[in-house]
């Protein structure tokens, strides 16, 4: 039986992928580049989005059958496929440590990191194990509630706004600034293209470039509404030096004097999406695995899970380098994966579409 999940879904998907874990620590780093500008970042990461998401769908609409676009075995198909296996692998790994050590640092500061690791990745793991349909469902499902947490915080946060946060606003010495922000997350919203490997399952599939636009459109104004939210309440001076500034504003909603700590109800309607993130990503490595060994098998996921577990965490070994990679390292090594995987995609789907034309022609 072949997996199917549909625009709606796909679009849920892509917003979490953009957001999910970037709403952690990334306003932060903005916030130290374009200070009380930060806000508008997110405007420019969405032309990007729409570029590489516009570049990545390039020509796919005049293929006859998008079921085989991962069919051939070809080296473009192999490239592709280690890409992603080094893209993914690099995610699944920050992200572990982002979360493990939000959680120890927030919440279970007296629970050890391995420990919060090793109950996070049995949930993904979990996820992952039961496939595309139900990690889509999964999403579209804790979507729907995200959405309103989010727009829940500045509206109850309305009365603290100090609309001077926001001055002096958008002069035209904040241009590189903006510039240099914009530049961090750029790799951020580029892990949108994770979608194409799955996306041979959307249907109806002419709608499909559609919804992933739109996707990275929510999460980016998901991430707006924070950002925003963040500079009016406390100011861009203390974000760039708070690792967790959207947390920090979170804390300080109160309803009524015995709902004081509402934080915790938030903070636990958001862990569902960074499961489905991190469970799609983990998918995608094991469909990744499986372009390039043409071996399917479920069981795929345990070494891998075991081995992204073990490098998590080694290859930190404290807080200020996941911080650093997160930022910095990952600008540029995650948006070159991003940029190569999209440029050998559309040499694929040439490929396809000259494939299906002299196939046509012989019939």
């Amino acid at each position: 039986m072949k997996k199917q999940i549909s625009n709606l879904q796909v679009a849920f998907m892509s917003a979490n992928m953009v957001v999910a874990l970037a709403l952690v620590n990334i306003p932060q780093a903005f916030a130290d580049l374009a200070m009380q500008n930060s806000w508008a970042v997110p405007v420019v990461l969405f032309v990007f989005a729409f570029i590489i998401i516009q570049l990545a769908f390039f020509g796919m609409n005049k293929l006859k059958d998008i079921q085989t676009i991962w069919d051939t075995n070809s080296w473009i198909t192999k490239l592709i496929a280690m890409a992603f296996i080094l893209l993914l692998a690099h995610l699944f790994i920050r992200d572990i440590r982002i979360i493990s050590s939000f959680v120890m640092s927030t919440l279970l500061p007296l629970t050890p990191r391995f420990v919060i690791s090793i109950l996070i990745i049995a949930a993904v793991l979990y996820l992952a194990w039961s496939g595309l349909e139900v990690i889509a469902r999964f999403t579209e499902v804790i979507f729907l509630v995200f959405i309103p947490v989010i727009v829940f915080i500045p509206i109850s946060l309305i009365n603290e706004f100090e609309f001077s946060n926001f001055e002096p606003a958008l002069q035209l010495e904040a241009i590189p600034s903006l510039l240099q922000a914009s530049f961090i997350g750029f790799a951020w919203v580029g892990e949108v293209v994770a979608i194409l490997l799955i996306i041979h399952t959307v249907k109806p599939f002419k709608d499909a470039k559609r919804s992933v636009i739109l996707g990275a459109g929510v999460g980016l104004f998901l991430l707006f509404v924070l950002i925003l939210s963040s500079i009016a309440v406390i100011g861009a001076e203390v974000i760039r030096y708070n690792l967790y500034p959207t947390y920090r504003i979170v804390q300080h909603i109160r309803l009524t004097e015995f709902l004081d700590r509402l934080d915790l109800v938030l903070v636990a309607l958001y862990f569902p999406t960074v499961f489905a993130k991190m469970a799609l990503v983990l998918y995608g490595i094991k469909r990744a695995v499986a372009l390039l060994t043409k071996k399917k098998s479920k069981f795929t996921l345990v070494p891998i899970v075991i081995l992204l577990a073990l490098c998590a965490n080694l290859f930190f070994r404290n807080t200020g380098e996941l911080f650093y990679f997160s930022t910095f390292t990952w600008a540029t090594l995650g948006l070159l994966l991003e940029v190569i995987i999209v440029i050998l995609f559309m040499l694929l789907v040439r490929k396809n579409r000259k494939q299906q034309g002299v196939s046509q022609q012989s019939k």
